[in-house]
């Protein structure tokens, strides 16, 4: 079994048992189209969509923004997220998710957050809402903000090919 077939099995372990972290960090040296096709094929497990959805379907839905349960952040024209992208988050987190069991906030290329969307995202990640993840995915594990690593459970993504 490869390595990310048994951290995948491992977060849906802690998931069934309700002990998975609200905040998870996945970082190494894999392209970000790895980590996406990592975090696209958790997620879709970790949500339970209450329609039937192929994974294939899911990851193209989810990778444009389509899936109402699962905000995706990317760095922008600017090559980076800002603040504002964060504060997109109070739009929804208060309220149950539309179509699934759970919701992911998941943050492409992490690592270029800006000080204060990484400050922002902190506030979030301390007191998350229930049925609410934050999956951020990086290169370097220390590339984010100390008290975002500390609040975070971490996962070694190997590269793939």
């Amino acid at each position: 079994m490869k390595t990310v077939d048994l951290i995948e099995n491992k977060i849906m372990n802690a998931f069934k048992k309700d002990s998975l972290p609200s905040s998870i960090i996945f970082f190494g040296p894999g392209s970000q189209l790895e980590k996406d096709d990592f975090v696209f094929s958790v997620s879709f497990n970790l949500l339970k969509l209450k329609r039937n959805m192929s994974k294939e379907k899911f990851v193209s839905l989810a990778s444009s923004n389509s899936i109402p349960d699962m905000m995706v952040f990317s760095k922008g024209a600017t090559g980076s997220i800002k603040v504002d992208d964060i504060h997109k988050i109070n739009d929804v987190i208060s309220y149950s998710p539309f179509e699934a069991e759970n919701r992911i906030f998941y943050f492409r290329d992490a690592e270029t957050m800006t000080h204060q969307a990484q400050n922002a995202l902190l506030k979030k990640i301390e007191e998350p809402a229930s049925n609410n993840y934050f999956f951020l995915a990086t290169s370097k594990q220390n590339s984010l903000l100390p008290t975002i690593s500390s609040r975070c459970v971490s996962f070694y993504i190997p590269e793939i090919i």
